[in-house]
């Protein structure tokens, strides 16, 4: 038997099935030729059919071997077509017992006919060309080794068959000679028959490997890309091979603020059903916008834009992807609010440059990925915001064009980096705009706060004092500190024994305001307790 990758055996198994049903159905169609000739030459018209020289007994004999033959194959056509409706694959052995049936079958018939013929009349009969078609049918079963089996079995069959038939038979009728070569006739065609089976389960193991290769495109790609570049992927040569290209991308990352305090407060059920709902309709808008997903790292998402496809406006596309993003996170945080979930804030940096992208991994596990310092330079981008905030290199900003708006925002010195980078702050591309939808801030009585700055992820020893002047649901304000810090400090407020943490986004006529990233329900409860300053 050729052999067959283990791993597409068990796929190649119900086309194989499948093909005894054909096979069986095949033989029905073909005997109730060979049965209808021999009624009409039996009854009416035998002189007609040249069947006038076969005496009656042997056109009956025929005829019942023809009819029990249909009828094991209608049988078996149908038994076989209802197990596989029901999923249920037929025993190996029976492929074996019905290429010996078959086989067996021109033979049977020419036993019947030398019973009451002249042997060497019985011989001469056109038998021959019959074996040919239960040998050729049994090439749709894709097994050489069993084309074989059936052509070494009609051969013996025939030749021994014919040697007993013409035993009292002198000349060429009963020589050894003449049932050899007519026995080697039969074999070859058993052989052919062996050479189709072989080519054509060649082209199934290729079409099912091909169809494998297809899966793995869909397994790989299929739920991070959309429709049409799968299917662009599926036709570019080498597209799952090993290794990867530098070329330009748009990398885009976004982060949940604060997610890691929601978890740890939230049942795990809850944390879920929150994270589930964000990532599906974040990679609703992503697909929409041609962007590839790299990966979800917990509640953070990396984008890259140009590729596996070309797109010369990637540095647009992910900024407005970036955009829309943020605008569905009204819609994400209004499913919360109907189920009692707590809201959510989402930072999203961008950053266009050089990169790596490809195939990343071993033969066994490896992924689509990009790898390189830009998608570094897109981390500390996104680490720079807060939510609802979408912050984005001047060289990003620069290469999408006129159509995006944003103003300057800070210089950075990423560490490792020979050049500052300049960040700026998106608002808004084509006719989209980025709306702060967080509710403004309000004058509260003045309460004494400790604030600790954090450098990295560390506290920095020493309380700074000030006064909490102004609240939201999203940002405070604070006197005393504006000579101390400066907008992108990290700072973490202690208010009720809790801690709020939050990032400082202005600094201007002696307050300093901060946009809240994360609070436990400690400090939270404390700051929705403070009152209202008096009008």
């Amino acid at each position: 038997m050729l052999p067959v990758h283990h791993h597409l055996a068990g796929h190649l198994e119900p086309h194989l099935a499948r093909a005894e049903v054909k096979i069986a159905f095949s033989l029905v169609g073909l005997l109730s030729v060979f049965v209808g000739w021999m009624a009409v030459g039996s009854f009416a018209f035998p002189e007609w059919t040249g069947l006038g020289w076969m005496p009656l007994t042997v056109r009956l004999g025929v005829l019942l071997l023809m009819l029990c033959a249909m009828g094991w194959n209608l049988v078996l056509g149908l038994w076989l077509q209802r197990g596989l409706r029901h999923g249920r694959l037929p025993p190996w052995p029976l492929k074996w017992f019905a290429m010996t049936l078959e086989a067996l079958l021109p033979t049977l018939v020419l036993v019947v006919t030398a019973t009451v013929m002249e042997p060497e009349t019985a011989m001469s009969a056109p038998f021959l060309p019959v074996y040919g078609i239960p040998l050729a049918l049994g090439a749709l079963r894709l097994n050489p080794l069993l084309c074989v089996y059936g052509g070494a079995v009609a051969s013996l069959s025939c030749v021994g068959v014919g040697r007993i038939i013409t035993a009292g038979v002198t000349g060429p009728p009963g020589a050894w000679g003449t049932h050899i070569i007519r026995g080697l006739a039969i074999f070859g065609v058993g052989l052919a028959a062996a050479l189709v089976a072989r080519v054509l389960r060649e082209g199934f193991v290729r079409t099912l490997d091909a169809v494998e290769d297809r899966n793995r495109v869909v397994g790989v790609f299929g739920r991070y890309l959309s429709d049409d570049v799968v299917e662009t992927l599926l036709h570019r040569p080498g597209g799952l091979e090993l290794g990867g290209r530098k070329q330009p991308v748009t990398v885009l990352m976004t982060d949940l603020r604060g997610f890691s305090t929601l978890a740890s407060e939230l049942p795990a059920e809850d944390v879920v059903r929150l994270l589930n709902h964000y990532l599906g309709a974040m990679t609703d808008v992503i697909l929409d916008h041609s962007g590839t997903i790299d990966e979800f790292i917990g509640d953070a998402i990396l984008v890259v834009f140009n590729a596996p496809l070309d797109q010369p406006d990637h540095a647009r596309r992910a900024l407005a992807c970036a955009v829309a993003m943020q605008e569905a996170m009204v819609a994400v945080n209004a499913w919360n609010r109907e189920r009692s979930l707590p809201e959510l804030e989402m930072g999203v940096g961008v950053h266009t440059g050089t990169a790596v992208v490809g195939n990343i991994g071993s033969e066994k596990r490896q992924k689509y990925g990009v790898v390189g310092t830009t998608v570094n330079l897109t981390a500390r981008v996104e680490g720079l915001t807060v939510g609802g905030q979408v912050l984005a290199s001047a060289a990003c900003v620069s290469a999408a064009g006129p159509a995006v708006r944003s103003e300057a925002f800070r210089l950075v010195h990423p560490k490792g980096a020979r050049e500052p980078l300049e960040v700026r702050s998106v608002t808004g591309v084509g006719g989209h705009e980025l709306v702060d939808v967080s509710p403004a801030v309000c004058a509260v009585r003045p309460r004494h706060v400790e604030v600790f700055r954090i450098a990295g992820k560390q506290r920095v020893p020493g309380a700074l004092t000030a006064r909490l002047v102004a609240l939201s649901t999203h940002e405070a304000e604070l006197e005393g500190l504006a000579d101390r810090l400066e907008p992108g400090h990290d700072v973490v407020l202690h208010p009720g024994g809790g801690a709020a943490f939050a990032r400082v986004v202005a600094v201007a006529d002696g307050r300093v305001r901060l946009r809240f990233s994360a609070r436990d329900r400690a400090a939270a409860a404390w700051l929705t307790a403070v009152p209202l300053q008096p009008t």
